[in-house]
């Protein structure tokens, strides 16, 4: 089911297309004001229609309208406008759906829009009494009793909230609406002017110097200590509180929900304790952008600022024709753009970084765009952007970063969890992990300049994965004592979860490896070393008598599970769902020709390249080997796809001299990670790290096949590696 929401508000339209309650495409359009209803639905239709006609639709089951003003949902007509959109009252709504979209529709009042969205998809979910007040231009209220609306015999019973009489008497202050001392009139975006301009104080105050008197600059002359915006400042906080203890009274509410640009402002406050400069934090309330954060409990770790745009809309935003001009030039489509983004350290701002990501590849994003628009970024945040393959769209200009997320290349970032304890947490091997991380991004910028490099953390997937197993299991994440299982099996068939427990949830690893032949030109999937076959593996899963959920890091090409949905089928294995990490969009329609459910933690649709860390780390990680004949010295025999070892093709595509110089930085890394390793082994066990005791520092260790070469497991791993190094470093001719 897909249908297309419409909120109309007095400077702008924001429209979303949902299939199954999911957004899929979203989208903002500047409104017209006075009496232009009709010129704004009609900029409604052309508007959604074109989002439809990119999501491949001919048609709607459904449209929602949300209107700032008193709205009567049964006949669907607007009643009241209060000085906007005159023209609305009364329109034959109807008529006009019907001659547009021709579908089933509401119309309600935008706060009991707002309020009902909070109580399906937010913060109000868990109950069904709830009251929000909505800071605008003016102040809008909604409320909910035991599940319901309330609307009353006019429906105004909640939605004029903001009007609630707070003073009386004959100096009550007159409002818009025609009552006098109403709470909208005393402590409003509106009121607040009128109230600064006739106070005895203001021929002092700062407020007399500006252009705009709004919360935002009332808040920033607070701040500053000017006695009139103090006053004025606790005078709104008093009349919001009262008003509020009126809505309590009323309504009886479990949650109280604080919305709209004035209630932003202890948020923005909040992203000035982690480096917002406050010139940012005013032009994020005077553009409206949105704010995603990244929090560890109550502990605020990253933000950012962004908006999504097409490139005819541009100009709103970066206010400069030649900026804008240049960016089309080098873009088409829908934007990502980001304004800001401040944290405590880099982790925290790549975690960040990554959801912005996502949730705008999931709306359907071409481009990451980031516009220094009020403050420059951070040393540390430009570093981190060019990381992410951003670079200039003006020579010289690092205000204006650009990259092209149509077909990213995904890196999965897992060197921690190759390493055993205690190592695994010691600082100075983290450390190394993370200056060694750095120049691989940086090198896989490199080989595909000016594409998105989407980078993934492992250790976050891993979590995702597992809260949703659980839930969809209907087991808490905690283990329960006594232990409560759950109906379902997990069954993991990648790396992720191989070592992994799942909290009351029956866990049966199938144990799958990629193996390539000796000449490397050709792949399989089969048992892990040590195991039985795949197809005893999955009698031993069929034998617990349970509907399964198949686990896997990522689908794309569809090697693992396509070697083991046959043998699920043939042991008739009811397979509940399949949940990946990472889902493509050639992986999703893999999914589609088999019949099969899947979820995923992140969604790629077009996915270039994939890179997964330790796999290119010698000795760490890597590919399995199929080499009878080959001596293993206790070792794995493997391969990792980079020179010397082998030239396979996606490095070749890349040019020569970018695979050479991607493949010594992953060498360098490891022989730098390892040498971190053997200082911290000598540190604990008082002697040196050898081949033989590296299984002791490594989850598992593998050797690079070099054909009948043998390995002296009382040497050094560094010693290898600088063999290998100066191996590659002889090759140099061949590919520069």
């Amino acid at each position: 089911m897909v249908t297309l929401a419409l909120d109309i508000g007095g400077t702008r339209m924001k429209l979303a297309l949902l299939q199954d309650g999911k957004i899929i495409k979203e989208s903002m359009v500047p409104a017209y004001r006075d009496d232009a209803y009709q010129k704004n639905l009609d900029q409604a239709e052309t508007e959604g229609r074109r989002m439809m006609a990119e999501m491949g639709l001919d048609h709607i089951d459904g449209l929602g309208i949300a209107f700032p003003g008193l709205v009567n949902p049964r006949d669907k007509v607007v009643v009241s406008a209060n000085g906007k959109f005159v023209d609305a009252v009364g329109y034959d709504l109807k008529s006009w759906v019907k001659r547009t979209f021709d579908c089933p529709f509401i119309l309600d009042n935008d706060s009991n829009a707002a309020l009902i969205g909070e109580l399906t998809y937010g913060c109000a979910q868990d109950t069904k009494d709830a009251v929000m007040m909505i800071f605008g231009t003016g102040v809008g209220a909604a409320a909910v009793m035991d599940g319901k609306l309330v609307r009353g015999k006019h429906f105004q019973a909640a939605c004029i909230g903001g009007h609630m009489v707070i003073e009386f008497g004959p100096d009550a202050t007159p409002c818009n609406c025609g009552n006098i001392g109403c709470m909208e009139a005393n402590a409003s975006s509106w009121a607040l002017p009128i109230f600064a301009h006739k106070d005895p104080l203001f021929e002092t105050s700062m407020l007399k110097d500006l252009d705009v008197i709004d919360y935002r600059n009332l808040k920033a002359c607070a701040d500053k200590g000017d006695e009139l915006s103090v006053k004025l400042l606790r005078r709104s906080l008093d009349c919001w509180s009262a008003n509020l203890c009126n809505l309590i009274i009323a309504y009886d509410p479990e949650v109280i929900i604080l919305s709209g640009g004035i209630a932003r402002m202890e948020e923005l406050a909040e992203l000035q304790a982690i480096g917002m400069p406050p010139a940012a934090a005013q032009g994020v309330q005077r553009r409206g952008e949105r704010i995603m954060t990244l929090r560890s409990g109550d502990e605020l770790l990253a933000a950012a600022s962004f908006d999504q745009r097409r490139t005819r809309e541009l100009l709103a935003l970066l206010g400069d024709p030649v900026r804008v001009n240049a960016v089309r030039n080098a873009a088409s489509g829908r934007l990502l753009c980001i304004t800001g983004m401040y944290g405590r350290d880099d982790e925290s701002l790549q975690l960040l970084l990554t959801q912005l990501f996502a949730q705008a590849m999931e709306q359907d994003c071409l481009w990451a765009l980031f516009a220094a628009l009020d403050a420059p970024a951070s040393p540390a945040a430009d570093d981190l952007l060019r990381q992410q393959g951003m670079r200039p769209v003006r020579p010289g200009d690092p205000s204006l970063l650009l990259a092209d997320m149509s077909a990213p290349v995904v890196f999965l970032q897992n060197v921690e969890t190759a390493i055993k304890p205690p190592f695994s947490g010691d600082s100075a091997v983290l450390s190394a992990i993370r200056q060694a991380r750095r120049r691989f991004k940086l090198g896989l910028v490199a080989l595909y300049p000016g594409r998105l490099i989407f980078t993934i953390s492992s250790q976050l997937v891993l979590h995702r994965l597992v809260e949703k197993i659980t839930a969809l299991n209907g087991v808490p994440m905690t283990p329960t004592q006594p232990r409560v299982l759950g109906p379902y099996m997990c069954v993991p068939f990648g790396k992720l979860l191989r070592r992994a427990a799942i909290p009351n949830t029956v866990t049966k690893t199938i144990h799958t490896d990629k193996v390539f032949a000796a000449d490397r030109r050709t792949q399989w999937i089969q048992a892990f070393p040590g195991y039985a076959p795949l197809a005893d593996q999955m009698r031993v899963v069929h034998s617990f008598r349970r509907p399964v959920i198949l686990v896997d890091d990522q689908l794309h090409t569809g090697r693992r599970i396509g070697v083991l949905d046959p043998l699920a089928r043939e042991q008739q294995v009811e397979i509940k769902e399949v949940l990946v990490g990472i889902l493509s969009g050639q992986g999703r329609d893999l999914a589609q020709q088999l019949g099969r459910d899947v979820d995923y933690v992140y969604f790629v649709p077009n996915l270039r390249a994939w890179y997964v860390e330790s796999t290119l780390y010698p000795f760490i990680g890597g590919d399995t080997v199929e080499h009878a004949d080959m001596e293993r010295s206790g070792l794995q025999p493997s391969v990792n796809l980079i020179l010397p070892y082998v030239y396979p093709e996606h490095l070749r595509q890349c040019g020569a001299d970018a695979a050479y110089t991607f493949s010594r930085t992953c060498i360098e890394n490891t022989l730098y990670i390892i040498e971190a390793l053997e200082t911290a082994y000598r540190r604990v066990y008082a002697r040196n790290l050898t081949l033989r005791r590296l299984s002791e520092a490594v989850v598992l260790p593998l050797c690079p096949d070099k054909g009948r070469m043998t390995y002296n497991l009382d040497g050094a791993v560094s010693d290898y590696l600088r063999d290998d190094r100066e191996t590659l470093r002889r090759l140099e001719n061949l590919f520069r």
